[in-house]
């Protein structure tokens, strides 16, 4: 059966016994009315809610199953089924109906219906076993096939990188050749340059180039012009008069942060204001201005206030006793008086220390709080005088902003006074204000708008759609001047992109102005606007003339310009070529680094040739002279590297891998077929054919694609059987983990039966040594002592199976490198022997019967150490990707040995204190004849007590070196048993 059902079991059988029980009673019942009838019902109703509960969590634990353990599954679902579709539930509702009402007999009927009903959903559950051996096999070929898939992944990431690399290898062989090419066209155009040719015919269109984009950005710059000089028109026809838009929306934004400010200075004042006072006070009097112990925030009256020492409403003269408050020494009312000559008790609450913090932090919060509502005065007091000075601002904005700021003044000041709760109506009244003067501005905030809105017709609109043609022109004319062949044509369109920008950004301004209400500001940022694009036409005219009236020198040295420029572009793509062709065992510099070198020095000569220009045309055509023939260098060390790359990738063709992927995908095929063989209804193990066959069909195709050369296509095919591979391997690492977790807890469950089984095994043991012990007389006759001796000989038996059974198991623990546990149970089998050996002797006495004890506690903890670790659920933490698949779990984890450690020094702790009962009584039973045994009792337990403390404290430093050993990895071949020694006689 599967581990987890095995509760769902045991559940099911503790509710069948319940019910035998409770035949039992109602057959000792029968023909009676017992006060007890409503106790029994009672307890039948916890069984039919015990049932009910129990087939919710199967259905639960039916879907956990279905998809590694289909038929448990199913048997899960029809118990289920079975509890909650036959009437089982009404049944047991009848019985309790029937125990309420004393009618045993019909509930005994009842009863046996009910067991025999649970009887057979217990067969039902137990009808196919799932046994460890088949789990044990199952995670054995999951564990073979996940490395399997694993290897044939890292097999086939090997050929993908390799195809990866021959695909990049080719792009940069193209790159290769288009430099080539380029380097051999410039050199074409520079050769000529020398020569004298016309540059012109040298360099075809580029002229014509450079004077359509001229043309064009002209023709923008002009059409912007004439367009915002209609707008310009239009801001110009407008009311003179501007509207206070802008300035009312900063006061509405101004009112608004006030608000909330308001907001928090009202939560500052009501803590203050509901802060308690200190409970406890240093003796002596109260400092000037201090609020005395028990007196409310606000009671406080400013010197002056008082007269003669009384106040008004009834209220207590400072110093005077309050009604139900206790002169010093005297006790308060319902409290006994202290006798004379005994101390009096301390008054509960805080310390004087602790009185004097509160008070600190008390008086720094009221000191917070003034600074803050004098700062919020000011802000107001600013605020009302901005809205009285603006004009268009409404009457009634202009005296709620004035009564906010008194009133906001008047909190400052109760709030100096110490009068909080005073201060909270006037900071309520101020917000109420300010929140009237917001309304007052809000609503001539909207009908400006209205009115502005009326009057400019969309002009604002039709302002920022130029602003866009703007912008978008500006990026296009410094496009166009990084292309442009002449000098010339480059700096005018530079100038007029420039231009145009700053156009763009008036036109902007001019935009918001109009939204504003700003005519002026409007009408002023519309003709900078105009003017910046008057200016990028004239510039852009400026290169237009100068292009067309160029020399022929002038076109020769704008043109040699032209080269240099391009001769460093092709070195820049020399250079990148250079790093990803460069092989790793070259020794000194390359071809390409040579062609780098060659670029450099033909572009710096280029530079000087146009440098020299007219003025020198001598030294020009040497420069010239210069560039060609280092082009040409920089040509054939291109050519050169460009045949060898050609040779390499010619030997290293992808075809060669065609068989070694037609394998991968075979070996990947025979993998699904097992997995779907493998799958028997299981869902995970489905899906992880389905994934494996899609990852061989996609491997088929990257053979297909390697043996065509067609290295993009091999690639991504490649990646496609890569990731669907990854994905196999990590469903199968999911699945493997499931399974190791179920093995696990079902090896836990049978070490607790198992457990379970020895604990009770000693628990009989134990009582009949105590009867055994309890019939003893301190005299025995032999004949007592042979009747003693036989019935000790089958005890002495039974211990030793049980201890034997012991050593079983600790050998499974010592496998598992539990070492508190096998320690434990070690002592365990230890304790057994030696009660063995007493027993053997007829010693059924005190330190006997200690040692019973002593191995029925060490198992009861044990057991429920290891069911608190089965009801705690398992942390799903899957390793990485990349990650080694980690070893199965524990076990026993380390938190359940430390917490049986944890139990083992509490132990140590209790016995310390039991042996000073023990003590006790061996002083105390001396008289009877058996005060030196109990003495003897009280050292051996003595000297285990401090061997066992020693035994804690070595486990505490192995688990250490074990919790170190973990992260480090795991440490395979490790002794588990080697911490501390077990207890008795053989240690």
């Amino acid at each position: 059966m599967s581990p987890a059902m095995t509760p769902l079991r045991r559940t099911l059988q503790a509710s069948a016994t319940s019910l035998v029980l409770l035949l039992l009673a109602l057959a000792g019942l029968r023909g009676q009315d017992p006060e007890g009838s409503s106790e029994l019902s009672e307890e039948q109703k916890a069984i039919r809610d015990t049932l009910l509960d129990l087939g919710r969590r199967m259905q639960s634990l039916a879907k956990r199953l279905e998809a590694t353990q289909p038929e448990d599954s199913g048997r899960l679902r029809a118990a289920a089924d079975r509890i909650h579709s036959s009437d089982l539930s009404r049944v047991l509702d009848d019985i309790s109906e029937l125990l309420g009402k004393a009618s045993f007999l019909e509930a005994v009927g009842l009863e046996d219906r009910a067991v025999s009903e649970l009887d057979a959903i217990i067969e039902l559950l137990e009808r196919t076993k799932f046994e460890g051996a088949d789990l044990e096999k199952k995670l054995g070929e999951l564990e073979k096939r996940r490395r399997e898939v694993g290897a044939i992944a890292d097999k086939q990431e090997t050929l993908r990188r390799k195809t990866e690399s021959f695909l990049d290898r080719l792009k940069a062989l193209a790159g290769l050749k288009q430099v080539r090419e380029d380097v051999g066209r410039i050199q074409e155009v520079q050769a000529g340059l020398e020569q004298g040719k016309d540059p012109e015919a040298l360099d075809p269109g580029a002229a014509g180039e450079d004077q359509k984009a001229l043309e064009k950005a002209l023709e923008l710059a002009r059409r912007l012009e004439e367009a915002q000089g209609k707008v310009n028109r239009k801001l110009g026809d407008l009311p003179g008069e501007d509207l206070p838009i802008g300035k009312t929306r900063e006061l509405l934004g101004r009112i608004d942060e006030l608000l909330r400010e308001a907001g928090e200075l009202k939560v500052q004042t009501e803590s203050v204001a509901s802060g308690s006072p200190a409970e406890a006070r240093p003796r002596g009097p109260r400092p000037a201005g201090e609020e005395p112990a028990g007196a409310k925030p606000g009671d406080v009256k400013p010197p002056g206030e008082e007269k003669g020492g009384e106040t008004k409403g009834g209220e207590a003269r400072p110093g005077a006793e309050r009604p139900g408050e206790a002169k010093p020494g005297e006790a308060r009312p319902g409290e006994a008086k202290p006798a004379e000559g005994q101390p009096s008790q301390p008054r509960p609450g805080p310390s004087d220390l602790e009185a004097s913090r509160r008070e600190a932090a008390r008086k720094e919060a009221q000191a917070e709080l003034e600074r803050a509502a004098r700062a919020f005065a000011g802000k107001l007091d600013a605020l009302s005088k901005d809205v009285a000075a603006e004009k268009s601002a409404p009457q009634g904005s202009k005296l709620a902003a004035s009564k906010a700021a008194e009133e906001a003044d008047r909190a400052a000041g109760d709030l100096r006074e110490r009068k909080p709760a005073r201060a909270l109506e006037h900071e309520a009244k101020a917000t109420e204000e300010l929140e009237r003067a917001r309304d007052e501005l809000a609503r001539e905030l909207a009908r400006l708008e209205e009115s502005n809105a009326s009057q400019t017709a969309g002009l604002s609109q039709e302002q920022g759609m130029l602003e866009g043609q703007a912008q978008e022109g500006a990026s296009q004319v410094e496009q166009s001047s990084r292309e442009s062949s002449s000098e010339g044509a480059r700096e005018s369109l530079e100038k007029g992109a420039e231009a145009l920008r700053q156009a763009a950004e008036s036109m902007e301004k001019a935009g918001k102005s109009v939204q504003d209400g700003d005519r002026k500001g409007a009408r002023d940022a519309g003709s900078k606007a105009q003017a910046d694009l008057a200016r990028a036409a004239a510039e852009l005219e400026k290169g237009r003339q100068a292009l067309e009236g160029r020399s022929v020198e002038e076109k020769a040295q704008d043109l040699q310009k032209k080269l240099a420029r391009r001769t460093e572009e092709a070195r820049e793509k020399a250079r990148e070529l250079e790093k990803k062709l460069r092989r790793k065992d070259a020794q000194g510099p390359g071809k390409l680094a040579e062609a780098e070198r060659a670029l450099s020095e033909a572009g710096r000569a280029m530079r000087q040739a146009a440098e020299a220009g007219a003025k020198d045309p001598g030294l020009a055509k040497k420069k010239q002279g210069e560039a060609v023939e280092r082009l040409q260098r920089a040509a054939s060390a291109l050519e050169d590297e460009e045949k060898d790359e050609l040779a390499r990738l010619e030997k290293e063709s992808i075809k060669k891998d065609k068989p070694e992927q037609e394998e991968l995908a075979r070996l990947t095929k025979e993998l699904a077929k097992r997995a779907a063989e493998a799958s028997k209804g299981s869902q995970g193990s489905a899906d992880e054919a389905q994934g494996l066959e899609d990852a061989s069909e996609s491997m088929e195709q990257a053979a297909e694609e390697l043996s065509k050369e067609e290295a993009e296509a091999a690639e991504k095919a490649q990646e496609e059987a890569l990731a669907k591979l990854r994905n196999a391997q990590e469903e199968l690492r999911e699945e493997e983990e499931r399974l190791a977790r179920l093995k696990r807890e079902q090896e836990m469950l049978n070490m607790v039966d198992a457990l379970t089984d020895v604990l009770e095994g000693q628990e009989k043991i134990n009582a009949e040594t105590a009867q055994a012990d309890a019939g003893r007389e301190a005299r025995e006759s032999r004949r007592q002592k042979l009747k003693l001796q036989a019935l000790l000989e089958k005890l002495v038996g039974k211990q030793g199976e049980l201890a034997e059974r012991v050593d079983e198991l600790n050998g499974k623990l010592k496998e598992e490198m539990a070492r508190v546990f096998t320690f434990v149970l070690r002592g365990v089998s230890a304790d057994m022997r030696q009660i063995r050996d007493a027993l053997k002797e007829l010693d059924t006495g005190t330190y006997t019967q200690f040692l019973e004890k002593e191995v029925v506690q060490d198992l009861e903890r044990l057991i429920a150490i290891l069911k608190e670790q089965l009801d705690t659920p398992p942390e799903d933490s899957p390793p990485s990707p990349g990650q080694p698949m980690p070893v199965r779990p524990r076990l026993v984890p380390v938190v359940a040995e430390l917490r049986m450690l944890r139990e083992m020094q509490q132990d140590v702790n209790r016995g310390t204190r039991d042996l000073e009962d023990l003590r006790k009584a061996s002083a105390g039973e001396a008289g009877e004849g058996r005060g030196a045994t109990v003495s003897e009792s009280w050292e051996k337990a003595l000297d285990r007590l401090l061997q066992k403390q020693g035994s804690v404290s070595r486990m505490t430093a192995e688990l250490i070196k074990d919790f170190q050993a973990a992260q480090q990895g795991p440490q395979g071949g490790e002794d588990a048993g080697g911490a501390g020694e077990p207890r008795g006689e053989e240690r």
